[in-house]
C-alpha cells in the first residue's frame, strides 16, 4: 500500500510545484531594462512590458513613482501601433517624482503569449545616487481582459546614477582660466 501512495504523491508534489510557476510568471508589468548605470545628465529610456497575459489583456493604466532629486521624466510615448483605441501618456509631475494614468487599451489582438511593449520612458539623470522606479495599477482604468479586472504582478527597475557629468564646463570657468594665463604672462614679461 505504501508503494502506491509514494507515486501518487510525488505526483501531487509536481502538479503542485509545477502550478506555483506557471502562477508566477502570469501577468506580468516590467521595465527592460530593470536596472541601469548612467552618468549625471545622460537621458536614457525604459521600455514597459507585458508578458504571459493567459487570458489575453485589453489595455490598462500605469502610475509610475520615482526620486525626483535624481531622475527627472522627460516624455512617455505609449506603443500606438497595439495600444490603437487609447494610448494617453499620462501626466509628468517632476516635483512630486511621479507619472500619473499612462493609459492603454486596444481591440482584437492576442496577447495571452510572449511579451509586448506597453509605452517608452524617458528619463534624465539630474541627481547622483539611485532610484527605484516603482510601477502600480491606476484604479480609474485598472488592467482587464473581457471585461474582466486583471491584478499583472509589478517590477520596478532600479537607476544607479555616478556622479560624473558629461556636462562641458561652463563659459565662466574657460573665461577664469583664460584671465589666469594673461596674468601669468603679464608677470613673466615684468621681470
Amino acid at each position: 500500500m505504501k508503494i502506491k501512495t509514494l507515486p501518487a504523491a510525488f505526483t501531487l508534489l509536481g502538479a503542485l510545484c509545477f502550478g506555483e510557476g506557471q502562477a508566477a510568471l502570469a501577468n506580468h508589468v516590467f521595465f527592460d531594462p530593470s536596472s541601469l548605470d548612467v552618468n549625471l545628465g545622460d537621458t536614457f529610456s525604459l521600455v514597459l512590458k507585458g508578458e504571459a497575459f493567459s487570458g489575453g489583456l485589453d489595455g490598462g493604466s500605469v502610475d509610475l513613482s520615482f526620486d525626483s532629486a535624481i531622475l527627472q521624466a522627460d516624455s512617455v510615448v505609449v506603443n500606438a501601433t497595439l495600444w490603437s483605441f487609447i494610448n494617453q501618456p499620462g501626466t509628468i509631475d517632476n516635483n512630486a517624482g511621479k507619472i500619473e494614468f499612462t493609459d492603454f487599451s486596444q481591440f482584437g489582438a492576442n496577447l495571452s503569449s510572449g511579451s509586448f511593449d506597453i509605452a517608452t520612458f524617458t528619463f534624465v539623470a539630474v541627481g547622483s545616487g539611485s532610484s527605484a522606479i516603482n510601477l502600480s495599477v491606476n484604479n480609474q482604468d485598472p488592467f482587464g481582459s473581457a471585461g474582466n479586472v486583471i491584478t499583472p504582478d509589478f517590477s520596478s527597475a532600479l537607476i544607479n546614477v555616478s556622479g560624473i557629468s558629461n556636462v562641458p564646463l561652463p563659459a565662466s570657468a574657460w573665461l577664469m582660466f583664460s584671465a589666469m594665463a594673461g596674468f601669468m604672462t603679464l608677470k613673466r614679461q615684468r621681470k
